[in-house]
């Protein structure tokens, strides 16, 4: 895939360990508008998050943006964008080296919108 940008916050010199994620996420553009979904917090991110054992990027999409927006995916319409790295000191294991790697997919949905969380995210 291709990568799109880094962003290196270069502030983990001397951590011991690494955790690496991967985080699927979904570009919908639907009526002109782009879907978000926007946290407790008030924070707006683009509907995606990791990927259940076993499953492809194509099924986490699915099951993402149902759960996140209440849309359907229509699976032919998925189209790889690229990725976004991410590296910074891990906020929650100060000692090792976080890296995420966000991977983005233009697709077209269908349905009502409206987030259906089948467990706490």
């Amino acid at each position: 895939m291709k990568i799109l940008a880094t962003f290196d916050a270069r502030d983990y010199e001397g951590t011991t360990g690494i955790y690496e994620k991967y985080s699927i996420r979904a570009i919908i553009v639907r009526d002109g508008r782009l879907a978000m979904q926007c946290s407790q917090e008030g924070e707006y991110k683009i509907p995606g998050g990791g990927q259940e054992p076993g499953e492809n990027y194509e099924q986490t999409l699915i099951r993402e943006v149902k759960e996140e927006t209440g849309l359907y995916v229509r699976p032919e319409s998925i189209c790889e964008l690229g990725e976004i790295i991410e590296l910074h000191r891990d906020i929650f294991e100060p000692d090792k080296k976080f890296i995420c790697h966000s991977l983005f997919f233009l697709l077209r949905c269908f349905g009502r919108a409206g987030a259906t969380f089948t467990y706490p995210e």
